[in-house]
């Protein structure tokens, strides 16, 4: 008899067998012919149980297939991530061989940045805080061409989870779009490489601006904790007119963005030419379609209100047209008046900030800053003590610092170094090499 053994009675079902085989020749030992030995195992009805699906309990192909799970899907480079990872090896002493995003080693920052120091459960379980960024700066950077890509993590008993990451694309914006020559407009960038206390040290953003008959001016900025950073940048005055500049920001060999700005001669009367925020000013400029309504003012970000019923007049002149100058830092600015299709451009000086007067409750006060804020700390000459503010939940009850004062000094700890406006002022608050403390006045 040369069959074989069917799936049911595997090694595992040795107890069934051999139960099958003493009750086949039991005839046999009590000196009867032994005819059911012409049967074969397979026809024996005395079988184990079978699982419904037709798989006994030992087989590899049952097990579920190891999951990663990431606390962000989408993020921009060198930001950090945990990911939690399930169905892993659940032998003793099991540790991560291998992390790679894209194909390139991945940058581990918690557990001392060592695989071998993440714990793996006795349950196939970990949970790790990754940086969105290569570990190794000698290796290409994929996170840089942003996408998706995969991740991949693998542990000492050769089991591998794979979960997907989309890196945020980089913006590159200049505002406003058209200036005059001596004019400024801002350079700014989102999602670029973030400043990481806890990733990869970050190099500065190179800036190129070149055309309109000058030498090209370069300039770099320093991403925040978010990936942001921005430049002000003065037109020179001796740029050829018409022109339009091309702004180009980079980050190493693979990240690059390309935006364009205009320059036009100034030809848009702004009175007066300096004022205070708050202050009524007034426009003059001519060469527009006659009787066109079709009109917006755009200082620095701000899209401006236009009286209504403004319109240019039959000779297409557009006179004495107001509007309240917003509040803004101190400085030269930029004024367009576009009417149709037609753009007069001018400038306007800022002479000083606008702050209202009051008290502010700190948390709503204080929320520009965002996750960038550390602590607030305030010396109360009133009652000769310190007063302070921490945003985190636990400190709810504890702090003593509750509004915000116009005019009094205050020490802002940041985590990283930011420009922000708060209580319409743009303040730089910096941090570098350990010092991130910052006295503002309010």
């Amino acid at each position: 008899m040369n069959k074989s053994i069917p799936r049911a009675l595997r090694p595992w079902s040795a107890v069934a067998i051999v139960a099958a085989l003493v009750v086949l020749m039991l005839p046999a030992m009590l000196g009867g012919k032994p005819a059911a030995a012409a049967q074969t195992v397979e026809h024996f009805t005395l079988l184990p149980s079978i699982p419904a699906d037709g798989k006994d309990g030992d087989d590899d192909d049952t097990a579920a297939p190891p999951t990663l799970s990431l606390s962000q899907s989408a993020v921009r480079p060198n930001a950090s991530i945990v990911i939690q990872g399930s169905g892993f090896g659940t032998a003793a002493h099991n540790k991560l061989t291998r992390a790679q995003i894209g194909g390139i080693a991945l940058l581990l920052v918690s557990d001392n940045g060592n695989l071998a120091d993440v714990e793996i459960s006795d349950s196939g379980q970990f949970a790790a805080t990754f940086a969105i960024w290569p570990a190794n700066a000698s290796d290409h950077n994929p996170t840089l061409r942003g996408g998706t890509l995969e991740i991949e993590i693998t542990d000492a008993a050769g089991f591998s989870g794979t979960a997907e990451v989309t890196i945020l694309p980089p913006t590159l914006t200049i505002t406003p779009a058209v200036a005059g020559p001596g004019g400024y407009v801002f350079i700014s960038g989102a999602n670029w490489p973030a400043a990481n206390h806890a990733g990869a040290a970050i190099s500065p953003v190179n800036i190129n601006i070149s055309g309109g008959g000058i030498d090209p001016d370069n300039i770099s900025a320093s991403t925040n904790a978010i990936g942001k950073w921005g430049v002000r940048y003065r037109v020179p005055g001796k740029v050829s007119i018409p022109a339009t500049l091309k702004v180009q920001a980079t980050y190493g060999a693979d990240l690059s963005q390309t935006a364009r700005f205009a320059v036009m001669a100034a030809n848009l009367e702004v009175r007066p030419a300096a004022a205070y925020p708050g202050n009524v000013l007034g426009l003059n400029a001519a060469g527009f379609a006659p009787y066109d309504s079709d009109i917006a003012i755009r200082l620095a970000s701000f899209s401006l209100p236009v009286p209504a019923g403004a319109a240019a007049d039959g000779a297409g002149k557009v006179q004495d047209l107001t509007f309240t100058m917003p509040s803004l830092d101190a400085g030269i600015y930029t004024i367009l008046l576009q009417v149709g299709d037609a753009v007069a451009v001018g400038e306007v000086t800022v002479l000083g900030e606008f702050i209202p007067a009051g008290d502010y409750p700190a948390p709503e006060a204080l929320e520009p800053l965002g996750d960038n804020l550390v602590r607030v700390f305030h010396f109360n000459h009133d009652n000769r003590t310190w007063e302070f503010y921490d945003p985190r939940p636990e400190f709810a009850e504890l702090n003593t610092l509750s509004v915000m004062s116009v005019g009094r000094p205050y020490w802002i700890l940041v985590r990283d170094s930011d420009r922000v406006t708060i209580n319409l002022v743009t303040h730089h608050l910096t941090c570098r090499n350990g010092s991130c403390w910052n006295r503002i006045v309010w």
